[in-house]
């Protein structure tokens, strides 16, 4: 008994001292320091403060003087402080502090100035904190520096509320603990559409170039699906970007300018760009842009845009597209592959006369081995003018100077009609077999001119019918 009233009357006289004022700190009980009693605490009084006197302080936490908050500490030392004083700050205190109050929690712990420990917070401290525009503006780059991923992604919208410099602080560096993903990589599609395009460009900028290839792909989404955040992209980010971020572009990759469009890679990696930049383009991208764009893409090194890259499907969507077929020029033709050229299909017409004379019957290994006029198709013949025949004839091959006609593949040859076999110089059929002349319809051979037909010889009529040798007179 006599233990027992010593207890409680110790009990009593502590919880009167604290109740009082005394003690140097705030009550543990329920009973909240009164706002003269906080702001009376000293730094070196806040140092001994559990976890639970923290949080005694209640809303009152606001009435603590500047050094007092540098002095609070996240860090744990047990009993009294299980989770850290910064840490245990509840929401409902941070949302009575001011930006400026909240810039200076836990700046002092060390002893040694330091950015606010703001990252400590707990998590409903922590959306109390990014729920407010102005304590989100007030983060400065040297605790951006410091928050984990859930912190950023915790903005909100609000992440349009950090400064530039703050956003060039944002890093997408990972770590085991609290950046799995890495900050960059955590920004959510919503918080990219709260940001302006020019914000977007601040991005872990530090020098100068946005890392948006970081950003998840639900983030890209979003860059991609706004004409304003595409125009906005560089051409030292073009360079950064995968594939797939590219694709993702979609028709608003006519907003690209023309540089970045210069930018633009078939380079191969093995990581964010197994296909290469030009051969992601999709058709439908292709299709959104003008043949203009389409002289630019890839041509950043100085050389002629390399669109040959393109894939069958973008390659089929341009080549189906007179104007874009009209723009090729004759550097561009002299890369693309035998499967390039039998794609034109009717639009071989739309090429200019200059690019027509620069296909080429070489056979290579790699995309020709056939060689480029061996491929033309014979619905592509139906469609070209005999004038357009007679530049492709006069074009030098193995068999001697304007001969090109005798490569023409059988069923091509064999589609030539009368108008187009009119324009044949005895120099253009000099090379032509016998097997070849005989599978031009009787009507086509009477298209020969007499100067062209007084120069076949008797090895090439000989396998001509005899209708053929009437239609011809030969």
């Amino acid at each position: 008994m006599f233990k027992e009233a010593i207890g409680t009357t110790i009990l009593a006289l502590t919880l009167c001292i604290e109740g009082c004022g005394g003690g140097g700190g705030g009550s543990s009980g329920s009973a909240i320091p009164a706002p003269a009693q906080v702001s009376a605490y000293t730094a070196a009084q806040i140092v001994s403060f559990s976890d639970a006197r923290i949080q005694a302080l209640d809303t009152n936490i606001q009435y603590l003087d500047n050094a007092a908050l540098s002095a609070l500490s996240p860090v744990v030392i047990l009993p009294a402080n299980p989770a850290g004083q910064i840490e245990s700050i509840s929401a409902a205190q941070i949302a009575v502090l001011t930006p400026a109050q909240v810039q200076l929690i836990g700046t002092a712990y060390s002893g040694t100035p330091v950015p606010a420990q703001i990252q400590h917070l707990s998590k409903a401290a922590w959306a109390a904190l990014a729920s407010v525009a102005s304590q989100a503006a007030a983060i400065t780059p040297a605790e951006v520096v410091t928050l984990t991923d859930s912190e950023i992604t915790g903005l909100g919208n609000n992440i349009a509320a950090l400064g530039n410099p703050a956003l060039n602080a944002l890093s997408p560096l990972k770590n085991l603990t609290t950046n799995l993903a890495g900050q960059i990589e955590s920004i959510t599609a919503a918080q990219i559409a709260a940001l302006t395009p020019a914000q977007v460009q601040m991005i872990g900028a530090t020098s100068g170039t946005a890392q948006i290839q970081d950003l998840s792909q639900a983030a890209w989404a979003a860059i991609g699906s706004s004409a304003a955040q595409v125009a906005a992209v560089t051409p030292a980010e073009i360079a950064t970007l995968a594939d797939s971020q590219i694709v993702a572009m979609g028709a608003n990759i006519n907003m690209l300018g023309n540089a970045c469009l210069a930018a633009l890679s078939h380079t191969i990696n093995l990581t964010t760009n197994l296909a290469g930049q030009i051969e992601s383009l999709t058709a439908a991208q292709i299709a959104a842009l003008t043949p203009a764009q389409v002289q630019l893409i890839g041509t950043g090194s100085g050389a002629s845009s390399p669109i040959r890259d393109a894939n069958a499907l973008a390659w089929a969507q341009l080549v189906s597209d007179p104007a874009q077929v009209a723009a090729l020029t004759t550097a561009e033709i002299a890369t693309l592959s035998d499967a390039e050229i039998a794609a034109f299909g009717p639009t071989i017409g739309s090429l200019s006369n200059a690019a027509l004379g620069t296909l080429s019957p070489t056979i290579n290994f790699t995309i020709n081995l056939s060689g480029q006029i061996e491929s033309i198709t014979a619905s592509e013949v139906t469609v070209l003018s005999p004038s357009q025949v007679a530049i492709i004839a006069g074009i030098t091959t193995a068999l001697g100077a304007q001969t090109a006609i005798a490569y023409l593949n059988p069923a091509a040859f064999s589609s030539l009609d009368a108008g187009q076999v009119a324009v044949l110089t005895p120099a253009n059929i000099a090379g032509v077999s016998a097997k070849q002349l005989a599978s031009l319809t009787a009507t086509a051979l009477a298209g020969l001119t007499p100067a062209t037909l007084s120069s076949l010889t008797g090895t090439q009529k000989s396998q001509l019918t005899t209708a053929q040798h009437a239609a011809c007179g030969c």
